[in-house]
């Protein structure tokens, strides 16, 4: 028995990807974070299409935004997303810039941090952590993660 969410995930990596060498594979979560408290993230791997008849793997540019409720991430680096028959599973290292609303330090001199991140998912379970600083000092942030989505 082949589950749906299988079906479904590879369906949408093949919908992108019929025909060509070229896929577009999504990225989709919800997550309890620190700083972030609560985030939905968003996004895309483009790149190759490694796929066979049954599977869909991509692998490349990885781009998401990640508003969250105190403060918001954008992501840019290297992505790669699987869906098969019975396993969906995806991993993202990335260059993390997070706006903070206030939440990490009231008395940092900047609410901006650059850093990076790395995000793994197996399944519908999808973990993160990351280190950040700040633009204007040594302040850093370890930044962290799990929610559901791929």
């Amino acid at each position: 028995m082949i589950p749906i969410k299988s079906i479904f995930l590879g369906s949408l990596l093949f919908a992108f990807s019929a025909n060509c060498l070229f896929a577009v594979a999504p990225i989709l979560n919800i997550k309890a974070t620190h700083p972030q408290d609560v985030s939905l993230e968003a996004g895309l791997i483009l790149g190759p299409d490694f796929g066979s008849d049954w599977s869909s793997s991509s692998h490349g540019l990885a781009l998401s935004i990640e508003p969250g409720k105190s403060g918001h991430k954008a992501h840019v680096g290297y992505g790669y997303f699987e869906a098969a028959p019975g396993m969906i599973r995806s991993l993202r290292v990335t260059g993390t810039y997070y706006w903070d609303a206030g939440h990490v330090s009231s008395s940092a001199p900047s609410d901006d941090y650059y850093g990076f991140q790395v995000t793994g998912g197996l399944w519908f379970v999808v973990c993160s952590a990351g280190v950040l600083w700040n633009t204007q000092s040594s302040d850093s942030v370890v930044t962290f993660g799990v929610g559901v989505g791929f």
